[in-house]
Order: C-alpha cells, then sequence, then structure tokens
C-alpha cells in the first residue's frame, strides 16, 4: 500500500493489501464514531474468525498509476518497459489487491472501482457516496471499507462487498477522521481521532488528545472511544493482532487490543515519524536534532517486554527520510525520502547495511509477495532491489507524473 500519512506526504500512493498486511497493518490518522453507532457488517464469519485469504504465489506483477487522466500501466521489468493497462475515466486516489491477485480495486473522485487485474476489465462500480479519502481491505479480501467526507465536519463509512459491488447504507462517524485501520485477523475495525491542533497567544502549537475506538466487524458495535495520551500520527499492528502500537505525540504508546488498555509510554530519541512491526520489534523511524547530516535514528522496541533497544543510526538516507517499510519475510527494513538512497536494516540483529543508490529519488516502495524483490517508485522511473543483497536492478523510465505502484 504509499507517503500515505500525516507527516510530510508527497503524493497519492498505490497499496496493495496483501503480503505487507501480514507485516503489520498500518492506519494513519482515522475518524471516531460517535457513541456506540452500528457500522454495517462484512459478510458474517464463523467462531474461528475471518479468512485470511491465501496471496499468490509465483512472481508479482506491478503496476504503475500515471496521473491526469489515471491510467494504469503494468511493468515488464525483464524487458526495460511498461505498456498501457487500462484509463480511468477520473484520475485514482488510492488502489489496492485482493490476496489472490484476481481483483483491483481503484478508489477514485467519481466512485469506486472493481477491476479484473488479468483483463483490465471493470466488472463493478460503487457510485460514489461521499468524497473518498481512505479505504481498507478485510484480510480474506471479500470485504472493503470507505471513509468519506460527506460535507463539512461530517465523515461517513461504507461496507462494500467485494465480489458483486454492493455497498451497506452508509453510516455517519463524525468529523475528526481520515483513515481507518483493520486488525490483522480482520476482526476489529479501528478508528482514530488523532486531537485537535491549535495555538496559544504566545504561538505555542497545543495539541490535543487523542481517541482510539474498536468496531466489530461480525456486529458493526462500536465500544467506548479510548482517550489517548497525546496527538496520534500513525498507529501499527503486531502481526498477531494482540498489541497495536500508537504514535502519541512525541512518544510510542503500546495497547492491549483485546483490553483496550494502554502500556506506559515508550519515550524514543527524536521526534516519531513512521512506525512498522514484525512479530519480534516495533521499528520507530525518528528525527533526531543531534544526528549528523544524512543520517536517521531508528528506535526499536522489544514486542516481548515493550522496551526499547539500542538505537539504530541509518546513514545516507538523507536528513528528511520519512518512510520505514517492511520486506514480508525477508528480514529487512527499508528507510527513504530524503534523497536518492534507501537505507537498509537486518531487523535479524538490528544492524544497518550500506545504503542503496537509486537512479533517482524513491518516493514509494511495494514488494514481491515473496519479499524477495524490492519495487521503488522514483521521480521518473520504477527500479527492482534485492533485498537479500541490497543490489539495485535495472531502471525501468515511466510517464511524468507517475504517483504510485502496486505489487500484485
Amino acid at each position: 500500500m504509499h507517503r500515505s500519512g500525516p507527516v510530510g506526504g508527497r503524493r497519492l500512493v498505490l497499496v496493495c493489501l496483501g503480503a505487507a498486511a501480514a507485516v503489520a497493518a498500518a492506519a494513519v490518522i482515522a475518524f471516531a464514531p460517535r457513541g456506540t453507532e452500528a457500522v454495517p457488517p462484512p459478510t458474517p464469519t464463523t467462531a474461528a474468525g475471518p479468512t485470511v485469504a491465501a496471496r499468490r504465489s509465483g512472481p508479482s506483477n506491478v503496476y504503475v498509476l500515471g496521473a491526469g487522466p489515471a491510467r494504469l500501466y503494468k511493468a515488464d521489468l525483464e524487458a526495460g518497459r511498461i505498456r498501457r493497462f487500462l484509463k480511468l475515466e477520473h484520475d485514482a486516489m488510492e488502489m489496492a489487491f485482493t490476496p489472490d491477485g484476481r481483483t483491483m480495486i481503484a478508489m477514485g473522485v467519481d466512485g469506486t472501482r472493481l477491476i479484473d487485474a488479468r483483463t483490465g476489465a471493470v466488472r463493478g462500480t460503487v457510485p460514489l457516496l461521499s468524497t473518498p479519502t481512505t479505504m481498507q481491505l478485510s484480510p480474506d479480501g471479500g470485504t472493503m471499507y470507505l471513509l468519506g467526507l460527506v460535507g463539512p465536519g461530517r465523515l461517513r463509512l461504507i461496507a462494500v462487498n467485494v465480489a458483486d459491488g454492493n455497498a451497506a447504507a452508509p453510516v455517519d462517524v463524525g468529523a475528526s477522521a481520515n483513515a481507518i485501520a483493520l486488525s490483522p485477523d480482520g476482526r476489529t475495525l479501528y478508528v482514530v481521532d488523532p486531537g485537535q491542533v491549535s495555538m496559544t497567544q504566545d504561538g505555542t502549537i497545543d495539541y490535543g488528545p487523542g481517541r482510539l475506538t474498536a468496531i466489530d466487524t461480525a456486529t458493526g458495535r462500536a465500544g467506548r472511544p479510548m482517550v489517548l495520551p497525546g496527538y496520534v500520527q500513525r498507529l501499527v499492528f503486531t502481526p498477531d493482532g494482540r498489541t497495536a502500537y500508537v504514535i502519541t505525540g512525541d512518544a510510542v504508546t503500546p495497547i492491549d487490543t483485546a483490553t483496550m488498555a494502554a502500556g506506559p509510554a515508550v519515550e524514543v530519541p527524536g521526534d516519531p515519524l513512521d512506525i512498522v512491526a514484525d512479530a519480534r520489534t516495533v521499528y520507530v523511524l525518528c528525527e533526531h536534532a543531534t544526528i549528523e547530516d544524512g543520517e536517521m535514528v531508528v528506535a526499536p522496541i522489544d514486542v516481548a517486554t515493550a522496551k526499547l533497544r539500542a538505537p539504530i543510526t541509518v546513514t545516507g538516507v538523507g536528513h528528511g527520510a520519512y518512510r520505514i517499510t517492511l520486506a514480508p519475510g525477508a528480514g529487512r527494513a527499508y528507510v527513504y525520502g530524503g534523497g536518492s538512497t534507501i537505507g537498509r536494516i537486518d531487523t535479524t540483529d538490528d544492524t544497518a547495511g550500506p545504503p542503496v543508490k537509486l537512479s533517482g529519488a524513491p518516493h514509494q516502495i511495494d514488494f514481491s509477495r515473496d519479499g524477495a524483490t524490492a519495487y521503488v517508485l522514483t521521480e521518473e522511473s520504477l527500479q527492482p532491489v534485492d533485498t537479500a543483497s541490497g543490489a539495485p536492478g535495472k531502471a525501468v523510465k515511466l510517464p511524468r507524473g507517475a504517483v504510485g505502484i502496486a505489487a500484485g
């Protein structure tokens, strides 16, 4: 899936909600429902919970989204070229693949389309019920949740059956949100009110506390909002879904998802910008005032103890790096966004390797289904990188104005 977050966001993004979501389901600032208003439930699940659809094996197809009017291209990395795949009537804001790779979902200003990934045929359209801001796809690929703005101070949540495109009745969910997050098992939809930002008379910026609300996707019932100890920037789950880690102001707060109880906040060495998690570690990308130019700090938090391990200094990535991402199953984390290089971390021992030099400044990274290859979108190219060695492959030139990539 994507800078999709609130910190230094640059472009609209394509999101792949498959293997990457299995590593860590992340969301940024979200909405808060009022009271216990019910959200339309998706297709009923068994007592064991929703089925997590298996992702396809074999090589990934890589798609590139061009801008105005939106065109979807398919990349042939071996041949070093792209071909036109589909023209959309209006610009797409976000795109996702179902886990089996058969369906692409394009969220645009004129509606959300269900597209056959093999033929490019549009097999269904969800009418525009609001101005969409973000979407989340259930782990089994059966239900899509859309969050949209319907007027000043009014946000609406819509649940859509991916198989037939039928949408449940929309539900008004308040005024303070712009994203949503699903637990890794799909049983719970989390919404976040980030908190209010205001300025005092002396010019100091005041950040109000955020709120987190859990909604049962089987019943559509929302629990009472949980007040968080600071302004909320990003949220990430551990793969087992037992703990959510939330950037709250200048710290990271762990939350037990079973009890909705917050643990002690973990102070990190700098201003937290982005966060990802695997089964062992939560990695927090931080901006540090005293760090050397071109370096960034990544703070590893041990999942078992919720304690901070020794910070990792990542060199050669530029002081403006703002994203960190995990290669699924490959034992690598990547830091990028501050220059024409990518910082690499071996997540098995928290060591930073030499930076990867690219053909241009990276704006988005997605991965092959097996995690063996990183696909990097730069200003004018798509470039593969071997995740094990860090060796960059041949860059494929893209049309000017490419706004996102997705591997499905």
